[in-house]
């Protein structure tokens, strides 16, 4: 694991946002999303590298994942996307502890992730939230937010950074939003997570783009219906 640093940030004591793919894509999509409509800018990445080298032709190298660092500063925001998640819960962890270590150089004060709760939703998607504090949770609640009851578990790097977070006294939120297909990928609720997201983040965000595409998918899945077709990803 190695961590490049391209240029100094110039936010201090931001907002994290982090996301890395999940089911139906709805984190990626979501923080993607937001990273291009605030046009923010890479600063730093963090290199996880694999158990496997790819070859062309003969000629082999290291196969690795990207997990960049992109600040917002007007928003006073580092967004953090990974390419892909790691396979063992040893190296999620040592992943969320770097991303962390690089956020917790600029003082990060506040982390939020976002998850996918698959419940083939009927009329639109709703948005739940955990917390790692009761300060956090108390966020939810004042920003409308139903906590979620009773037991449960969000797996991956989507959970377990607010849960690294905790440990060092960082208050961490994760909004869980509904999805229809694990396979297909959710714009529309990446659209009401987002919504979310930015309600509590204070920042305006057009989303109409979301919906463009949300619009798309639901056209593809009533073909695909109609044609008996399996879904398959849309990019």
């Amino acid at each position: 694991m190695e961590t490049r640093f391209y240029r100094k940030p110039k936010t201090e004591n931001p907002v994290l946002v982090a996301a890395w793919p999940g089911m139906g894509y709805l984190a990626k999509i979501s923080a993607e999303y937001l990273r291009e409509r605030l046009d923010a800018d890479m600063f730093a990445e963090i290199v996880t590298y694999q158990s496997i080298i790819k070859y062309v032709d003969g000629l082999a190298e290291l196969s690795f994942s990207r997990h960049r660092f992109y600040e917002a500063p007007d928003a006073n925001l580092v967004i953090c996307v990974g390419d892909d998640q790691p396979v063992t819960a040893m190296e999620s962890v040592r992943l969320a502890e770097a991303v962390m270590d690089v956020t917790g150089e600029l003082g990060v004060r506040m982390v939020y992730t976002m998850a996918a709760l698959p419940t083939g939703y009927k009329d639109v998607p709703k948005v739940y939230g955990i917390g790692n504090s009761v300060r956090s949770i108390r966020m939810l609640r004042e920003h409308g937010i139903e906590v979620m009851r009773g037991e449960g578990g969000v797996s991956g790097l989507n959970g377990v950074l607010i849960g690294v977070a905790a440990k060092r006294g960082i208050d961490g939120v994760c909004l869980l939003c509904e999805i229809r297909y694990v396979d297909v990928p959710q714009f529309e609720s990446a659209m009401y997570v987002l919504k979310a997201l930015t309600g509590m983040l204070g920042v305006e965000v057009d989303l109409s783009g979301l919906r463009r595409r949300a619009e798309e998918v639901k056209l593809m899945t009533k073909k695909a219906k109609t044609s008996g077709e399996r879904l398959g990803y849309v990019s």
